[in-house]
């Protein structure tokens, strides 16, 4: 089977089990955060990304626009 590889020729993100990734923010090509949820979508949370890893960070909201303020671009 053929690896399934993002445009950075990076390997696409890995959601956390039993959640799924929405939305990733990009800066030059590359994610830096991620906004997922549970699976029923009661909750999304805010990941930001690190050597192409999820690291979930302290904000979590039932609103996901919600969370947009607290990334940061570098």
């Amino acid at each position: 089977m053929r690896e399934r590889r993002t445009m950075n020729n990076k390997m696409p993100l890995v959601s956390p089990p039993n959640e799924t990734i929405w939305v990733q923010y990009l800066h030059n090509e590359i994610p830096i955060y991620a906004i997922t949820s549970t699976k029923i979508r009661d909750c999304y949370y805010l990941y930001e990304v690190k050597d192409n890893k999820l690291i979930k960070t302290k904000y979590k909201n039932k609103d996901p626009t919600e969370l947009e303020k607290y990334i940061k671009y570098k």
